[in-house]
């Protein structure tokens, strides 16, 4: 796993207790989620990575995007998943890791109307960017 995922995935899960918050990561086993409460997914997406500086042991510069998707049932609202949203917009907005390599800025936030399956999918996305030597 890349440095930028490990931390930006430890910060997630000191704040979120994940089965009470009912949350779901990628390459975990899915647990059933009670479909009348509020759940969500996790996930770090790395995207462009690049050199950055020149020399014998050169600065990468890695781009990415923390994510959750929240799903509220129709039945509580489209605001229903609000708190775990905020919760989620304190954790990462205008964050900065303690060793300084990853920065964040604030969230973009889509929110789309499953009437198929009766929820509402709100996506929440932090772009992240990370400076640091490759070892």
């Amino acid at each position: 796993m890349n440095l930028d995922e490990t931390q930006l995935t430890a910060r997630f899960k000191t704040a979120f207790d994940t089965k009470s918050n009912q949350v779901l990561t990628l390459n975990k086993p899915a647990p059933i989620v009670d479909k009348t409460k509020p759940w969500c997914r996790f996930s770090v997406s790395l995207g462009e990575r690049d050199r950055a500086t020149i020399g014998d042991n050169p600065e990468r510069l890695q781009l990415g995007g923390v994510y959750l998707q929240v799903f509220v049932p129709k039945a509580l609202g489209a605001n229903g998943g609000d708190e775990l949203i905020e919760r989620f917009d304190n954790l990462f907005g205008d964050w900065r890791s303690d060793d300084g390599a990853i920065q964040i800025g604030r969230m973009s936030r889509n929110m789309t109307d499953n009437e198929k399956e009766g929820i509402y999918q709100h996506t929440i996305r932090f772009a992240f960017e990370s400076l640091r030597k490759k070892a």
